[in-house]
């Protein structure tokens, strides 16, 4: 029988000929609790053997010897284990150890005693439990193993994520009905959950194919809640549920969920709350090819294992990630430095060229900015800067890099821009220094004003270089139209 299927009431095949005898060992199983399967030949028997969690079985059959059935289930990797008790009319020692050797658990001489067969059946049936039990938890362990030794591995807050989802089907095995790992983080004070990481595999990036933006920009509030997700999110219990769409949708359309669902033959999905300290940080998404009712203890214990030490090793590295931060945060705007820009650019390529969205990129310039620092000194001069990476930082995107690349210019790296965008926000940049520069009240009697420089392209058919080079010649062409305008090098090469 199919170890993930629910044990009880146990099943026991009967495989006799003699219709009198069958029916009394049915009379006999039904009456303690068992259910009854039977088989009155070989094939029959062959055929039934799977769906039973023993089988009582006679050695003269009439298409051959139950000897055979014997061999033939200990040479099957689903039978190996299959308790077997043989009954037989020739009940000698070398028939005992004939039916023994053919790989049979007991024999049994008939006529048989009611009360000791049935005792054989309980001993028979326990050991399997423990062995089965032993099996599973040894599975369990070596999970855990496997997982620990990503943890342990692992220092970059994004590489985990990654990697975490990624050994699902390795953690929970090949052969397991554990397709695939959907990671969310969840901000409780903002009361937004957003798509974090999925794993990598041949079907998730032929269902990703159907998504109209990047995984990362998939957020949403969770409150009030309108999917399963966004219920754990808030109410930090796990759910399940049949389809995809019951976890992800409106976030994303239906139509294309249910598309997904069936590229991964998904027939089912957990979600759970991943934990640490008692605070809520994610929600975990168990992408199933089998019904969530269909999950055996054991694997709801493996899947609290997995959700419980990912949330203590994600808050380990976040807390590792805080302080390196202040490695990559400009210490006068409080935005990303420039080491942090290279570092994005970086990562965020590999990203684009996996999924496959462009990338945009804008470099902007506080025009005549070393007349701010003569006419009101560099405390002012300071100041002005602090304001206007927090007003660029306002009109951007959550997905968004805003940067300080050098002196008073920054850079904004727009993941899933294309280029036929990137004029309407640089636009847009441009217009909130503006908007500054009409509310400030830190200088008055000058002009303050940004120059937008721009590019975006394919990440495979560009380096970041190459980009940057793109956008600071666009940057440079803004500057010499006048300044305080925007230029986008239309093909990544030649601004215009």
């Amino acid at each position: 029988m199919d170890e993930n299927q629910p044990r009880q009431p146990y099943r026991v095949l009967i495989v006799e000929d003699d219709h009198s005898v069958a029916g009394l060992l049915r009379d006999l199983f039904e009456s303690d609790g068992y259910q009854v399967l039977t088989a009155s030949t070989l094939a029959a028997a062959r055929e039934r053997m799977p769906d039973a969690d023993i089988t009582v079985l006679d050695v003269m059959l009439p298409d051959g010897s139950g000897l055979e059935l014997c061999q033939q289930a200990r040479a099957s990797a689903h039978l190996a284990r299959h308790p077997i008790i043989l009954l037989s009319a020739h009940g000698q020692t070398p028939d005992r150890i004939a039916g023994l050797d053919a790989g049979a658990d007991d024999f049994l001489p008939k006529p048989f005693d009611n009360e000791e067969l049935l005792a054989r059946v309980r001993g028979l049936l326990h050991t399997r439990q423990i062995e089965t039990a032993l099996r599973q938890h040894t599975q369990r362990l070596n999970a855990l193993r496997h997982l620990t030794t990503i943890l342990v591995n692992t220092v970059e807050v994004s590489d985990l994520a990654q990697r975490v989802v990624d050994a699902v089907p390795t953690v929970f095995g090949s052969d397991s009905s554990f397709l695939a790992g959907l990671l969310s983080t969840v901000d409780t004070v903002a009361k937004i959950v957003q798509a974090y990481a999925v794993t990598d595999t041949p079907l998730i990036h032929a269902a990703l194919s159907f998504l109209d933006r990047p995984l990362r920009e998939y957020l949403a509030s969770y409150d009030p809640p309108q999917n399963l997700i966004h219920e754990v999110a808030l109410h930090g219990t796990p759910r399940q549920a049949e389809h995809l769409a019951d976890f992800i949708s409106p976030t994303v359309p239906k139509a294309t969920a249910d598309e997904a669902e069936h590229i991964l033959g998904m027939h089912g999905g957990v979600c759970m709350p991943v934990h640490v300290q008692g605070r809520l940080i994610g929600t975990f998404l168990f992408i199933l090819a089998k019904p969530a009712d269909r999950i055996i203890p054991i694997e709801r214990e493996q899947m609290r294992d997995f959700v419980d030490t990912i949330g203590i090793a994600l808050e380990n590295v976040r807390l590792y990630a805080e302080a390196a931060r202040l490695m990559i945060t400009d210490s006068l705007t409080g935005i990303a430095n420039r080491r942090r820009f290279d570092q994005a650019l970086a990562e965020e390529l590999i990203h684009a060229r996996r999924l496959n969205y462009p990338v945009g990129l804008l470099l902007i310039d506080i025009d005549h900015f070393k007349v701010v620092n003569d006419q009101f000194g560099h405390q002012i001069g300071d100041q002005v800067l602090r304001e206007i990476s927090q007003a660029l930082n306002r009109v951007v995107r959550h997905t968004d890099v805003v940067a300080r690349y050098g002196g008073e210019e920054f850079a904004v790296i727009l993941p899933g821009a294309p280029v036929e965008s990137l004029a309407a926000i640089g636009e847009k940049m441009r217009q909130a220094v503006h908007d500054w520069q009409a509310n400030n009240t830190i200088i008055s009697g000058i002009k303050i004003s940004v120059s937008v420089g721009g590019a975006a392209a394919n990440p495979s058919e560009v380096t970041a270089d190459f980009l940057i080079h793109a956008a600071d010649t666009a940057l440079y062409q803004a500057k010499a139209a006048g300044r305080d305008c925007v230029r986008i090098a239309t093909d990544s090469a030649a601004p215009g």
